[in-house]
């Protein structure tokens, strides 16, 4: 028999995600444990939503049952830190950097954020460990959030998933865009090639797709541009500047033909620029800025469009 006793942290979480966070049982042994009654809530057998509370105790009638153990990297490097405060951490992520662990990684943006908080995971007894809330390809830079308390994550992920995150990219595209473009596509995630299939109409498997681009400069067949995302889809910015005519420079994914940019850069010339959202306990509003990395100035001096920084973004307008 093992016991838990759910720390203030976690008042309100449903105790499947409590017991997900804080054991390394299975998600399918956990949900099948919870409706047999090995799992019990301050004694009595209960469901996998139920919410649970500070002080609780749950009990878990298991063979080889531990609370989680975490191991660090310790050599790896810090995050690049860029803002945080007690509950928001935004970290600056560079190309070429998993946001996540993979297959046979040892490096990745989540391990790094681990790392940073390392004395704090430690003395909470792992309770809970923070990790990346917005993801980013890993040839995209910028600005990647994290959440420090599990409310705090609980809270940024409903704004997430209500679409009330503003995010901003600053993207080097081929061809010379001339306005402001509202877009809205269908896209299909093609899983086997790891790619979005855009179309014009709704269709089975497809979500919406919708962002606002807006040119800031262009030069000798280059535009840069600001991105701004209504949904959050995977490989949204890319996928839709592409299939505008506008493909993102160094994406050989979803440029044409493949096509490197010339060799003014040696990934997708795209970055997270800006994150804004309503803070929900105060109702402030909390901006984070990111200037571009010095591989994309390098491209953008390169294309003859000029080094650039953030605050010269034109407004973005529908």
């Amino acid at each position: 028999m093992t016991e838990l006793k759910v720390g203030e942290a976690y008042e309100g979480s449903r105790l499947d995600r409590f017991l997900s966070k804080t054991t390394d049982i299975p998600r399918g042994a956990l949900q099948k444990l919870i409706r047999t009654g090995a799992i019990k809530l301050n004694g009595r057998k209960t469901a996998p939503s139920e919410k649970v509370g500070s002080g609780d105790l749950v009990s878990i009638d298991a063979a080889d049952v531990s609370a989680r153990s975490v191991e660090f990297n310790d050599s790896l490097p810090f995050p690049d830190v860029i803002y945080e405060d007690d509950i928001v951490l935004a970290v600056n992520k560079p190309p070429f950097l998993a946001s996540q662990p993979y297959a046979g990684s040892t490096d990745c943006l989540s391990e790094r954020i681990k790392l940073y908080f390392k004395d704090e995971i430690i003395r909470n007894d792992a309770s809970f460990i923070p990790g990346v809330l917005t993801r980013l390809d890993t040839n995209t830079s910028g600005i990647v959030l994290s959440a420090k308390t599990p409310q705090a994550a609980r809270n940024m992920s409903a704004l997430i998933s209500a679409g009330k995150l503003e995010r901003i990219y600053t993207a080097l595209c081929l061809g010379e865009l001339r306005r402001n473009v509202h877009v809205t596509d269908w896209a299909f995630n093609d899983s086997k090639n790891n790619k979005m299939i855009l179309y014009d109409e709704p269709g089975e498997g497809r979500t919406r797709m919708e962002s606002v681009f807006s040119p800031i400069r262009s030069a000798d067949g280059y535009t840069l541009v600001s991105a701004k995302l209504i949904t959050g889809r995977k490989h949204q910015v890319r996928a839709q500047l592409a299939k505008l005519g506008f493909p993102v420079v160094g994406d050989s994914k979803y440029g044409e033909g493949g096509s490197n940019g010339e060799g003014i850069i040696a990934r997708q010339a795209l970055h997270c620029s800006l994150v804004s959202f309503t803070l929900w306990y105060d109702s402030s509003r909390l901006t984070i800025k990111c200037e571009l990395p010095e591989d994309m100035q390098k491209a953008l001096e390169l294309s003859g469009i000029g080094r650039h920084t953030v605050n010269e973004s034109l407004p973005l307008q529908d």
